[in-house]
Parts: structure tokens; sequence; C-alpha cells
């Protein structure tokens, strides 16, 4: 996964190996201690279980920005660092005299000891958090008589100054998950049950509004209408299967064409106007190259195929124009015409590839047969030119003919 320096944004590539419990949740090894002589495992959240707590809580946090509580990650950190600072720490119950202590953490509970001395008893901290909010007033029988004691505790920790304009802060802000490549992985077994929940109608706060109970944790999840889903997919690659129809009416498609404007407008020559001048004077124009190039493709293949803007978009030398058609447009343009030399110098011209054969005669190159009067007609072969800096002004002359 990958984090964007903005915490509101997450950018993740989806791939064959990508599951279910790593996007959503799973069963996970926790870190060993020195003290272990297992390997422990707990329920550990995924990404997309995490940026939905994280936008949920922003909008938790709006609503009761009016009690000037702090946000539940922050009192619940604090929590923890007094108990590292005295694990001794004793939680009063309601009935005097009997107290309880926690005895450690885990990503989604509390492990504490009865006053009575017993060990092995949990509580949970997505319970506590929505007490902590107010989503639940009721403390159920059994380990519910636990949770008063904390949850005072956290309160104790606001200690939130009343200044004009607090609310300028508690604006509500939106969470943007970027998945990249999103067609390469099982989307639907990736997702799992939370396909139905992205749907617009079915965000937490809609007039249809559902939440599932997950299947490791037995946590409720629901998605927030602050949270943005923009998956990305290149419609060329066929090696990877196409979304099946079940997502894609849960998506609004846009189609992201080259754009050769950007690259007189945002490009590395913008102050050009994306023309590049060569030390004779010559200018070369990186867009109407761009253009013809992908007109030429449009013709032999299809409008899918059409190379980017980004080819181009950070060239300011010879140099920079030498390599990106050595390095990223001719190797493409190979895929593309895979073992159809022909096909890529109608697209490039002869200045990035020439006839390697076309001096040799048949009857030069086969040797004389007395039982074979006719010999086979030649099949071209090709060569790619050398570019650099030097012959690269040379072969877009060749090219823009």
């Amino acid at each position: 996964m990958l984090k964007s320096v903005d915490t509101k944004l997450l950018l993740t590539t989806f791939h064959q190996s990508m599951s279910y419990e790593d996007f959503v949740e799973g069963i996970k090894p926790l870190k060993p201690m020195p003290s272990d002589t297992f390997v422990k495992y707990d329920v550990q959240p995924g990404i997309f279980r995490n940026i939905c707590k994280a936008a949920e809580t922003n909008i938790t946090l709006n609503l009761s920005i009016n009690r000037l509580k702090k946000p539940f990650e922050e009192v619940f950190d604090k929590l923890k660092l007094d108990w590292e600072d005295d694990n001794t720490i004793a939680f009063p119950l309601k009935t005097a005299g009997y107290d309880y202590s926690i005895i450690g953490f885990t990503n989604t509970s509390i492990q504490f000891k009865k006053a009575s001395g017993g060990t092995g008893h949990t509580l949970s901290i997505k319970t506590l958090e929505d007490l902590y909010y107010g989503k639940k007033y009721d403390f159920k029988a059994g380990v519910g008589i636990y949770y008063p004691a904390i949850l005072n505790r956290l309160q104790t920790y606001n200690d939130l100054k009343v200044e004009r304009g607090v609310n300028k802060v508690a604006q509500e802000q939106n969470y943007v998950l970027i998945i990249d490549e999103i067609n390469r992985g099982n989307v639907s077994a990736i997702f799992g049950e939370l396909i139905t929940l992205i749907e617009e109608s079915k965000r937490s706060g809609k007039y249809e509004a559902l939440e599932v109970t997950l299947p490791y944790s037995k946590e409720t999840l629901s998605v927030p209408s602050n949270l943005y889903i923009i998956g990305t997919m290149n419609t060329a690659d066929r090696s990877v299967e196409a979304l099946d129809n079940a997502l894609r009416r849960r998506f609004a498609f846009t189609e992201l064409m080259p754009d050769p404007i950007l690259i007189r407008t945002d490009g590395a020559l913008k102050d050009c106007e994306g023309i590049l001048k060569t030390d004779e004077g010559q200018l070369i124009d990186l867009a109407s190259i761009l253009t013809l190039i992908n007109m030429r493709i449009v013709a032999l293949l299809d409008v899918n195929h059409q190379i980017g803007h980004s080819y181009f978009i950070n060239v300011k030398t010879l140099e920079d124009l030498a390599s990106a058609f050595k390095n990223c447009i001719v190797p493409l343009l190979q895929e593309y015409f895979y073992h159809d030399e022909e096909k890529i110098a109608l697209v490039l011209g002869e200045g990035f590839i020439s006839l390697d054969n076309k001096d040799i005669q048949a009857d030069e190159l086969f040797p004389s047969l007395s039982f074979v009067n006719r010999l086979p007609n030649l099949k071209p072969t090709y060569q790619f030119n050398e570019i650099t800096a030097d012959t690269i002004v040379e072969a877009v002359n060749k090219l823009l003919r």
C-alpha cells in the first residue's frame, strides 16, 4: 500500500495475489515478543476497513464537536501510553472496593484481569469507540459492566480549550481511495460482501444504508458517504479480464484519452507552448508529433492503443526526446506490432527503422541447385536505427513527412 503525504488520500494497486484478507480484514501473525513461545495471530484490518474507519471518524467528530470531544484515536492512544507507564492502573467497578486492570492490547480488543484474578477476558475497542461517540448508550450484561470505568478515564482526557471558530476545525473532509490497475485483481473476491455497500444509496446516512458483519472480527462495517473510490485501468491491456457487469454498474466510467494540449499547457516546455528549439533554430512541436503518431496507430489498430502525452510532457532537451523514443515509444510499438516491423515503420518513418536486406538478391544468397528452378522471395528484414540526441532531429523530420 502506498500512502499519500496527505492522510486523506490512499493509493493501492490490485494484483493477482491481492485478497479479501489484505483489502478488508484477515487473520495475520503478530509481531513476536521475547516472552512468546509460539506464533500469535490476531484480526488485522485491511486498507479498505482502515480508510472507512478514518472517514467515519471524521464524520462522527463533526457531529460531536459541539461536545468538544477529542477524536477517539487520540484519547485511546493516551490511555495506552498511560498504561505503558503504569500497567497497574486500577479501574473501579460500580461495586465499591472491586477493581480490575488492563493486561494488554490487540488491534481489536483490550485484555483485562478481573478483580478475582481471572484472565483471558477482552473488551471490544469498536464497542468502546461507539460508547465514546454516543452511538451506544447501554452496557450489556457480562463484560459490559467493565466499559464505564475505561470510558470515564477517556473522558478525562477531553481538556479542549473553548475558542471562537472551533467549528472551522470540524469541516467534513473527503477521503479518497485510488485503486490502480483495478482490473488486475479478482475484484469480486477482493471486495467480497462489500460490493453492495459501495453503491451511493447504500452508504451510511443514505436512505437505503446497509452495514455488514465482518467474518473475522464480527464487527459491523458500513461505507461512509465521504469516501470516494477511484479505480484506474488500461482498456488496451488484453492480458487481464474486463470488469464484470455487477461491478461496472457500481462505478461511473470516465474515459481519459491522450491530450496533446497538456504538453503545451502543463509540460516541461509550457513556457514555449511545447516547442523544442534546436541549436540550429529548428522548432519541434511535441504535441504535433504525438497527434500524428496516434492518428497512425488508430488507422492501423484502434483508439485504445494510442500512446499517452506523459511520454512527452517532461521532455526539455533533445536528449530527453531521444530517450522517450528509444526507451518508451519504440518498445511499446514493438509490443503493439509484434514481429510486424513494417507497421512500426509506417508509424515512425525511416528515421527510426530501416530495411536491412534491401541489397541482397535471392540468387546471391542461396546456392545453385540443379533440382530447384525457382528461388523463394526474400522476406524483408528491418533494423532499428540508433537514436541519440545527434540523430533524433533527422528521425523526427522523417516522421513528420
